[in-house]
């Protein structure tokens, strides 16, 4: 961009009309009248119409490019118990297992899948709210679902009504009825409501959280 020497020329950054939203992944560089923009991590909420725009007291130019981001399949866990355990040693494996992850244990015997009852999905405890985070902090959501391994149990999460995508960041796990997600580090643009939600051939049950992100101040750059 030029004059390149100009020290009133500022450079904004837009993305589908609006100011590009501040975070970690994108890193931009006007340095002598060379302008970039870097995405790292490309997610598919990166797609669209992108305007960068110079202009000082004389005026102003812009330059406009289009993104497009191919979206991955979403996240859907089934049940991983092996078949024939007997109900002791299912009991006694859950216990352990979720120790592993978790301190207390609220599901019980009685949560065990039985294939001569009519179990449909329970989130024993809830996923919780997160909302002080900020930007590059790792969380999780996690909860216990009973009927434990009922082989027709699907867990599926969702992010603002919409599939959750997959993402490098995000470990999900079930596991003997422990379900969580795991953010390994999170982006203002990951705020928004969480939906876990389990079926299996008798209903299903939801559990829902919000997730609130404090990003860096916006992307506007001197010369």
């Amino acid at each position: 961009v030029e004059p390149k020497e100009d020290p009133k020329l500022r450079v904004e950054w837009f993305r589908n009309g609006k100011p590009l939203p501040s975070g970690h992944r994108y890193r931009t560089i006007y340095d002598m009248g060379f302008v970039s923009l870097d995405i790292l991590s490309v997610y598919i909420e990166d797609a669209g119409d992108y305007v960068c725009r110079a202009f000082n007291e004389h005026g102003e130019d812009v330059t406009k490019a289009h993104v497009s981001c191919k979206k991955l399949p979403s996240i859907v866990l089934q049940n991983q118990i092996p078949k024939g355990m007997q109900k002791s040693e299912t009991l006694m494996q859950m216990e352990a297992t979720i120790k592993k992850y978790t301190e207390e244990i609220f599901l019980t015997e009685d949560d065990l899948f039985d294939p001569d009852r009519k179990q449909p999905p329970r989130f024993v405890t809830q996923i919780k709210d997160q909302t002080s985070l900020t930007e590059m902090q790792a969380t999780k959501f996690e909860c216990q679902l009973a009927p434990v391994g009922d082989p027709n149990m699907k867990v599926e999460w969702f992010y603002n009504g919409k599939p959750l995508p997959y993402k490098n960041r995000f470990t999900p796990i079930y596991d003997f009825g422990y379900v969580a997600m795991n953010f390994g580090w999170i982006y203002p643009e990951d705020s928004g409501e969480y939906l876990c939600r389990a079926t299996n051939l008798y209903g299903m049950d939801e559990t829902r959280a919000i997730i609130k992100t404090t990003g860096k101040p916006g992307i506007i750059y001197d010369s």
